[in-house]
Order: structure tokens, then C-alpha cells, then sequence
């Protein structure tokens, strides 16, 4: 007669086992004055700073480290939609396309069925700055100067600070694509 506590999606538990005990951590080492290089709690002792999925170095992800732990948790989760969504719409209107479509690009960005549905997980941390790359992989091809580089760089170090490789690697099968065809056309 008891309530079942095991995960029915257990796939969906990784936030509360694995994300947000990292980021507890993570918060209590730096309140110390300390990096967070390593987990003591987890095996036999793991890296923690090195761990790809902690994703301590995405600014996506520090309003987590920075206030109390579930207010910025939740700006966290905000800020990857606002970041994707904005990147969909700055993409769609560089492309040429109408503020209605735009919209729209933006909507199916931030608020698509997997990125929403996996919103709590590194993936969206990598992939809210997609478009941003994209924009700027664009950008490089039709622009001059030393600002091009500089913005496909930082677009690139936000995909990577999102500590999930496989995310990242899409988005630079997608970025190259992009790079050839603006450079053919």
C-alpha cells in the first residue's frame, strides 16, 4: 500500500542524482575558496571540474553556483531557452526571413519536444548556443575582419562549456555544412 519511489523514466532522474548533488558540491567547494577539481562522493572519487557534464564553465549554468541553489537552478533552465530562442531568432532574421517566421524559429528552438523535455540535462546547455554558432559560422563567410573569428570562438567555447560532446559534435557536422554552402553560394 506504500507509493513506489523508484523513477518510472529513469533516464529523467539524472538531475536529481547526478546534476544537482554536482552543483551542491561544486556551490560548497567554492564557498570555501576552493576550485571544484574534485568529487569525493561519487565511486571512489571522481573529477568533478574535469567531469564534461558537471558543465561548471557554462555561464548557462552559473546562476546554479551563484545563488541559492534552486532560484538559480531555475534561472539556469530559463536562461537555456531565452539563449536558444534568441539564437533561433537572430539566425532567422539574418537568413532574411519575416519576424513571423522568425518567431517561429525561435518557438521551435527553445521549445521543441526534446530540448524542453531534456531541458534539466547538459544537452540543452550545449544546444541553446547552436544557433549562436550558426549565426556566427555565417557571419565569418560574409564578413571581414578579426570579429568574425572572435564570435565563431566564443559561440564555439559555449557549445563546448555545455559538457555535452555529442551535442557538440552535431553542431559542428552542422556548422561545417553551413560553412560549405555559404561558401559555395
Amino acid at each position: 500500500g506504500r507509493p513506489s519511489l523508484t523513477a518510472s523514466a529513469a533516464a529523467l532522474s539524472d538531475p536529481v542524482w547526478q546534476f544537482v548533488p554536482w552543483i551542491e558540491l561544486a556551490r560548497s567547494e567554492l564557498r570555501a575558496g576552493r576550485l571544484p577539481l574534485w568529487n569525493p562522493h561519487q565511486e571512489a572519487g571522481q573529477p568533478l571540474l574535469g567531469n564534461a557534464q558537471s558543465a561548471l564553465c557554462s555561464p548557462l549554468l552559473w546562476p546554479a553556483l551563484a545563488l541559492p541553489l534552486f532560484p538559480g537552478w531555475n534561472l539556469s533552465l530559463l536562461l537555456r531557452l531565452l539563449v536558444s530562442a534568441a539564437g533561433g531568432w537572430a539566425l532567422a532574421r539574418e537568413c532574411g526571413r519575416t519576424r513571423v517566421a522568425a518567431l517561429l524559429a525561435a518557438l521551435v528552438c527553445s521549445l521543441s519536444g526534446p530540448f524542453v523535455a531534456w531541458l534539466e540535462h547538459p544537452q540543452t546547455l550545449t544546444a541553446a548556443a547552436v544557433p549562436w554558432l550558426l549565426l556566427a559560422v555565417r557571419r565569418s563567410v560574409r564578413a571581414e575582419g578579426a570579429g568574425r573569428i572572435a564570435a565563431v570562438a566564443a559561440a564555439t567555447a559555449l557549445v563546448l562549456a555545455g559538457g555535452h560532446h555529442e551535442t557538440a559534435l552535431m553542431a559542428a557536422f552542422l556548422a561545417a555544412a553551413l560553412l560549405a554552402a555559404e561558401s559555395a553560394g
